[in-house]
């Protein structure tokens, strides 16, 4: 409504306020700016409740999930080689998702040791504190024979055999957010997979578990827009196997079998599906029996190997299966498990176990654990196993560590760079019983690359120093007396070594060794200085006790 206020000649067009004339009183345009701000301030909280919830994407073409900081270190060499019995899980799981996330390992879903479904909901475990916790409480209902996969910032679960219409089909979890999130339904039906892999890209599912059907149907999805597609066909059905991503494509090897465990054909076959075309192929014929068998892909081949103890490695890049030297294991009718770590493999079968040392080619078989275990998850160095065995009443949990020839040791300790000294960081070294060592000289008359510096002290003149430093592994300690090891805290003191004028392998007899032995926040530490003569002046003798003042341990 308008009002037209006649004063003389002149006219105005304005609103009709209380008390007359044309602009508002004061206290109006507060009620009208406090209006404005609480507008706002609804829309914010609108927002910010849709965040919050599990169902919200995330905006388009951003990451789903908020950047996880960097994980704490877990430092795997502490761990002694062999079996280590640590805190059993708060549920007893079995077939159930295992994953690493790079600070803990989360054992989500699946079902009970007797069988039934297993409680809703999940836990992680940190071995650094030897503890669990529980995960929040989640959207999914219970079920087993679900899909999980790590994103490097979500734990994704997707389908299940228990899944109810109307349950969700697939959900995320954060770790940092103790958060999960819905997943928007997919283009399939919901069903155990036989594959899920994260590309880098894209979580992929395919196949179904489920020996009445020959599903060859899969879908991808993409967590940065939120949204499934659809992927092509493959030309075989599988329902028992594993997926693996090589970098490049997803393989899927396995067999399709019936309610009589009786394979369709005479051999585990492989399929590879490249996201980027869209395209399948079939891999080579494996030779290996389609009854049972498992498969990992170690980072450069997969490994598979079957309830035969026969095991086989395909390279992608030849096309071409090649065979491994026997197994450790007498033929049996149990379903065979493993995990690839960065240089072993883990085998389980019929409660025995085996490493495979990818670079040396052999199999070691090793002492199993005292009770049956459950699927082993690489983590850092070691294997992780927990949860029940569903064919046991166990509720159990171990840190496998490998023996030497595949151990991942620490990192390497450091010093603060000192002007005049040229450094020397090895890594892992066999030849050197597996320990990390660093070399020091004050000159370069050992060379500029001063490599297996003990090999070189025959060059030290009478003003040079050499200082090498090792971290000593648990499965070198008994090599020393008892007790050489005394407590001590940094800077080491080179007046506490044990000076020996003549040594094993002196290269030359004006050559001494001063050695240091120290346990320093349970790190076994071995320090040898060498000097080129017999009689180091205060000088020398200062120059090295400055160079240990900066030693710094990982």
């Amino acid at each position: 409504m308008r009002l037209v206020i006649v004063s003389g000649n002149s006219s105005r067009v304005g609103p009709s306020w209380a008390g007359g004339g044309g602009s508002p009183p004061r206290w109006s345009r507060y009620l009208i700016a406090a209006g404005s701000i609480l507008l706002i301030l609804s829309a914010m909280w609108i927002a910010y409740q849709n965040l919050a919830s599990n169902d919200y994407p995330p905006t388009r073409g951003r990451r789903h999930a908020e950047p996880a900081p960097a994980p704490p270190v877990f430092d795997a060499w502490r761990v002694k080689p062999g079996w280590t019995q640590i805190a059993p899980a708060p549920v007893p799981r079995a077939k159930g998702i295992e994953l690493w996330t790079g600070s803990e390992l989360i054992l989500f879903g699946g079902q009970s040791y007797s069988g039934g479904l297993a409680p809703a909901g999940g836990s992680a475990y940190d071995p650094r504190t030897d503890t669990w916790r529980d995960l929040a409480t989640g959207p999914l209902e219970p079920r087993r024979g679900e899909g999980g996969v790590w994103t490097g910032t979500e734990m994704v679960v997707w389908g299940g055999s228990d899944v109810v219409p109307g349950d969700e089909q697939g959900a995320t979890y954060s770790p940092v957010l103790d958060r999960w999130r819905v997943l928007p339904d997919s283009p399939l039906e919901t069903r155990s997979p036989v594959a899920i892999v994260w590309t880098g890209n894209e979580i992929i599912v395919w196949g179904d578990t489920d020996r009445a059907e020959s599903s060859r149907d899969g879908a991808a999805f993409d967590p940065s827009t939120w949204r499934w597609r659809e992927i092509s066909g493959a030309p075989l059905s599988l329902n028992q196997g594993q997926g693996v991503w090589t970098g490049t494509e997803m393989i899927v090897f396995g067999s399709l079998l019936d309610g009589n465990n009786n394979a369709s054909r005479r051999t585990a076959e492989g399929i590879a599906f490249d996201p980027s075309s869209g395209e399948w192929r079939i891999l080579p014929e494996s030779r290996l029996s389609p009854q049972a068998s498992y498969a990992v892909w170690n980072g450069k081949e997969m490994i598979a190997w079957d309830y035969g103890a026969v095991a086989r490695a395909y390279d992608p890049s030849a096309d071409t299966w090649r065979s491994l030297p026997p197994m450790p294991f007498d033929s049996s009718e149990c379903y065979p498990t493993s995990a690839a770590g960065d240089r072993v493999m883990l085998a389980m079968f019929c409660g025995s176990a085996a490493t495979y040392d990818y670079e040396r080619n052999d199999w070691i078989r090793v002492d199993p654990p005292t009770v049956e275990v459950a699927q082993p998850v690489a983590a850092q160095g070691v294997f992780l196993v927990a949860g029940s065995n569903h064919e046991s009443t166990y509720n159990t949990a171990f840190i496998f560590r490998p023996y030497s020839q595949g151990t991942i040791v620490h990192a390497a300790p450091r010093f603060w760079p000192n002007i005049g000294w040229f450094a020397y960081s090895s890594g892992p070294s066999r030849e050197m019983g597996g320990r990390e060592r660093l070399g020091w000289t004050s000159t370069v008359d050992l060379g500029t690359d001063p490599r297996l510096i003990s090999d070189k002290l025959e060059h030290l003149g009478d003003r040079d120093i050499a200082v090498m430093v090792s971290l000593v592994l648990p499965e070198d300690e008994p090599n020393y007396p008892a007790q050489s090891f005394p407590a001590r805290d940094l800077p080491l003191d080179l007046s506490d070594a044990e000076v020996k004028s003549s040594w094993a392998g002196q290269p030359d007899s004006d050559i001494p060794e001063y050695l240091v032995l120290a346990e320093v926040d349970e790190q076994l530490v071995e320090v040898r200085v060498y000097f080129g003569t017999q009689d180091p002046d205060r000088r020398m003798l200062k120059m090295a006790q400055r160079q240990l003042w900066g030693l710094i341990l990982p």
